[in-house]
């Protein structure tokens, strides 16, 4: 018997069809073994859940409603910043990191994304 997943991943997606964490995993400037490590991470994050959050791959950004789901590869460190609700994560965000902290002008980005979903969440 299959395990049920601690969590739903979502791809988030614009009003016009965009997907940009997808497009940033799809994308040319993504190498093959990265891409897989993104990909494995992910379904890291469907397995255990917030559970991910006592591993370090998995962070609450001080001050706001969002997630950073840290990922590592040949020394090039990989954020995709998320909002979670119950059992169900949204992918807002992805960029390489390249410093210390996470820029603000990223996570203004993913929050502007989340309050465009809450908006689409409360129609529903």
């Amino acid at each position: 018997m299959t395990e049920k997943p601690a969590m739903t991943v979502i791809f988030w997606t614009s009003t016009s069809g965009k997907n940009p964490v997808g497009d940033f995993i799809e994308g040319k400037s993504t190498s093959i073994k990265a891409k897989k490590k993104i990909i494995r991470m992910l379904k890291l994050l469907e397995k255990y859940g917030t559970r991910l959050l006592y591993s370090g791959y998995l962070e609450k950004l001080k001050g706001y409603d969002l997630y950073e789901l840290r990922i590592k590869f040949s020394g090039v460190a990989y954020r995709i910043l998320c909002f979670i609700k119950e059992a169900t994560c949204w992918l807002l965000h992805i960029f390489k990191k390249k410093s210390g902290h996470t820029p603000q002008r990223h996570i203004d980005i993913a929050l502007e994304r989340k309050r465009e979903l809450e908006l689409s969440l409360a129609v529903i």
